[in-house]
């Protein structure tokens, strides 16, 4: 991963984006495989945390006049090594060879490298690694074959040759160096990427479903037919409230439409067991528990709450005849809320009621329902 101008503004999030003034800057775990642009674009910049990089070396940073503080720990570039243990230490010469190849050591096996110690090392290293390459010929291995030491160069290179082996088990095995660390860390930045464009690709997906699953929006009301269920729903699911007065008089059926809706937008049809609105072109329908008069229904919108009220009198019945009726809040098609309110989930099939034949009912009345400015606005009869 490179640095880039939007990576270096994110992070400066805490200095609003500015780059100029910038102070201090955490730039740590990013993947980051040289350091750029930093002394370009951050001058007065006194802290820099760039540990848990792959970075191979401390460069482009003469410009930073006034930074006091730089981490670089944990990346490719070596300040200080420890080799006791290791079996390499047996060699006489092993100590001179690591200082001449890494002169940039600083300490080596917890003892400081001193300046004349460096200068004495580089002078050995030719006889070193003749000396070197004949003990391992001696003992059949290939220098060159067996380990390569990678320079400075390595982010430079847009492929990094692979320099490990597969084992007995069908697993990569490969040499810590930072040649296979730089290796590791680009590999790791692909699959991340992959990750991410599968996630917005299945995001875009989902969404392009959801659009094409919406109905469509209804200008009207969709006909009733004789002979046909009527289909009870809830397409945009608002939060509604279906109850019957105390007194028995009336049905009531409470409706938050929300405080975006315009009335325009509200059309109502009541009919003598089945009430419709229209709300923003998504069709509310429910089946009533009683019959109900439709011309002396009537609607009212609360302009404080954005709710609206349909209040529709119960039926006068000749005398010996009852009305039908379905409790509210025990049909199969309503389920209540957290809220406590009960909301049709979805579409369910609603038979029509022998007492009310659907040829018979007093034509739908698709009202337009108009709000006022008072709190409580009267809606002319539907």
């Amino acid at each position: 991963m490179r640095v880039t101008l939007e990576l270096l503004r994110k992070r400066a999030e805490h200095n609003d984006g500015q780059l100029l003034t910038l102070r201090e800057i955490g730039l740590h775990q990013q993947g980051l495989e040289k350091i750029e642009l930093i002394g370009q674009l951050c001058r007065r910049l006194q802290i820099l945390y760039l540990q848990g990089n792959v970075i191979c070396k401390i460069e482009n940073l003469h410009r930073l006049k006034e930074l006091e503080h730089l981490n670089l720990a944990l990346n490719n570039v070596t300040k200080e090594l420890h080799l006791l243990g290791n079996p390499c230490t047996s060699w006489q010469g092993y100590r001179a060879y690591v200082l001449a190849l890494l002169p940039q050591l600083h300490s080596l096996d917890g003892k400081v490298v001193s300046a004349s110690e460096r200068i004495s090392a580089r002078q050995r290293l030719q006889q070193l690694s003749e000396d070197l390459r004949s003990e391992l010929a001696q003992q059949g291995l290939d220098m060159d074959a067996e380990c390569a030491v990678e320079d400075d160069s390595l982010a430079d290179m847009d492929v990094i040759p692979e320099t490990g082996h597969v084992d007995d088990r069908g697993e990569m095995v490969r040499p810590w160096c930072p040649a296979t660390r730089l290796l590791d860390q680009r590999e790791t930045d692909a699959e991340n990427a992959r990750a991410e464009a599968a996630k917005l690709a299945g995001m875009r997906g989902r969404a392009a479903d959801s659009v094409n699953q919406a109905p469509p929006r209804r200008s009207d009301f969709p006909p009733l037919q004789e002979g046909n269920q009527v289909m009870q729903c809830n397409e945009s699911k608002w939060d509604f409230e279906l109850r019957e007065r105390d007194d028995g008089s009336a049905v009531e059926l409470e409706v938050a439409i929300g405080p975006g809706t315009d009335a325009s937008q509200v059309k109502a049809d009541v009919q003598p067991l089945l009430v419709r609105l229209l709300i923003k072109g998504r069709l509310l329908q429910l089946e009533l528990p009683r019959e109900v008069s439709p011309d002396s229904a009537a609607a009212v919108r609360s302009a404080a709450s954005s709710r609206l009220v349909v209040t529709m009198p119960v039926a006068a019945l000749p005398s010996g005849r009852s009305a039908p009726s379905n409790p509210v809040g025990r049909g199969p098609s309503e389920s209540t809320l957290k809220n406590g309110r009960k909301a049709a989930q979805g579409v369910q099939s609603l038979g029509c009621s022998q007492q009310a034949s659907l040829a018979n009912v007093i034509p739908k009345l698709n009202a337009e329902v108009l709000a006022l400015d008072a709190d409580d606005d009267s809606i002319p009869d539907l």
